[in-house]
């Protein structure tokens, strides 16, 4: 018998697969597919949760790298430092969680970072967008 909470993450997981099923084999499409992986985060493997996390730290660095700030924005506390910090941060997770050793199997945590992965790169998408058009 399925318990509410069996039947919550099921309703998780069927949700995070909608999200990621259409994307085009883009270069980000390409990227999120590769780090956002089902399976992975249905069978909680740490390692390569952490792997992902990583990679994705790499990739928000390198999108990051492209934009170009005001130099307010640079400063200490802006939002340039804010976003290198915090990407700074996803990568030191990613290699902690790579050391642990156990299993997280279908925990919904992982679908949120997932989905919020998304988010993040979507925006980055519709910056370098907005910025090729508005020079």
């Amino acid at each position: 018998m399925e318990t509410k909470n069996e039947s919550y993450q099921v309703n998780i997981e069927e949700s995070f697969l909608e999200i990621i099923k259409d994307f085009k084999d883009s270069y980000s499409g390409l990227f999120i597919k590769g780090v956002t992986d089902p399976q992975v985060i249905k069978e909680g493997n740490l390692e390569k949760i952490g792997e992902s996390l990583t990679r994705i730290s790499e990739f928000l660095d390198n999108r990051l790298q492209d934009l170009k700030f005001e130099a307010s924005e640079e400063k200490v506390n802006e939002i340039n430092s804010r976003l290198k910090t915090a990407v700074k941060v996803v990568n030191e997770m990613g290699n902690e969680i790579k050391s642990l050793e156990n299993h997280e199997p279908k925990d919904y945590h992982w679908y949120v970072v997932g989905t919020l992965t998304v988010v993040l790169i979507g925006l980055f998408d519709y910056i370098e967008i907005y910025m090729e058009h508005h020079p």
